[in-house]
């Protein structure tokens, strides 16, 4: 587990750990999608942020 400032600085995080994050927080990968451009990494910003923190 990671605090919120160590996982905000993230800026590889990969579509396995973007599902499992998702998943963490019974978030709808389908809604993300919808919202967010398919990339082959992800920041701890972007994820977070659209988790609502």
């Amino acid at each position: 587990m990671y605090t919120y400032e160590e996982a905000i600085d993230f800026d590889d995080i990969t579509n396995k750990e973007l599902f499992c994050e998702l998943n963490n927080h019974d978030a709808s990968m389908i809604e993300y999608f919808s919202e967010m451009p398919s990339k082959q990494y992800y920041t701890g910003e972007d994820v977070l942020g659209w988790l609502g923190y």
